[in-house]
């Protein structure tokens, strides 16, 4: 079955379309990617780098959420992102913890610009907007569920996927298509069957 495709900016690479377990109001999650020319300290890359968020969605799977991350990700606001969450009308966005370090006068304009991207309007409706970092991300209310819970299910999303920004490798089709050397075998012979 195809990954669906929710942004033309955004890759999925993983992705669950119902609640998986019992945790919070049918919690699942995405994990999407994107090109991404910004560290996470708002520096430019040399090259770009490749950013994977995970996305956490409650029982309705409300796509529209995505609309609110395109004008955050062309406004240059998603590269120290980790996680979102959309919950009763609310996004939820859990920074890597690293940009704790940039201070007020810098985070504070950042928060700003997030909350009004959420109270314009996009995807014809108005978001409510928390944010927190992933050193306790629970404390976003992410997942209306206990906080140790909450904590460890977005550790172990983080255990298996790549949250963050790593270098861009190329996959080259042509190394795959060299022919496969034939195996050798103890007896020197070139066939499991010829025994001598």
């Amino acid at each position: 079955m195809p990954m669906p495709s929710y942004s033309p900016y955004f890759k999925t690479v993983y992705d669950e379309q119902a609640p998986v377990g019992n945790l919070g109001r049918g919690t699942h999650y995405s994990i999407l990617s994107a090109v991404q020319w910004k560290s996470p300290l708002y520096a430019n890359h040399a090259k770009p780098q490749i950013h994977t968020f995970a996305l956490l969605w409650d029982e309705d799977h409300d796509e529209r959420v995505i609309n609110v991350l395109e004008v955050a990700y062309m406004a240059n606001l998603m590269p120290a992102v980790k996680y979102v969450g959309e919950r009763k009308g609310s996004l939820m966005v859990v920074f890597d913890s690293i940009i704790k370090a940039l201070g007020n006068t810098v985070l504070s304009p950042m928060f700003k610009e997030w909350f009004r991207i959420c109270q314009a309007g996009y995807a014809d409706d108005v978001w409510h907007f928390e944010y927190g970092f992933d050193d306790n991300p629970a404390l976003t209310g992410i997942v209306n569920d206990k906080s140790e819970k909450v904590n460890l299910y977005m550790a172990n999303i983080a255990n298996l996927w790549p949250l963050g920004q790593a270098e861009y490798k190329p996959v080259n089709l042509m190394e795959r298509q060299k022919p496969i050397a034939p195996p050798v075998f103890p007896n020197g012979s070139n066939s499991l069957f010829n025994k001598q």
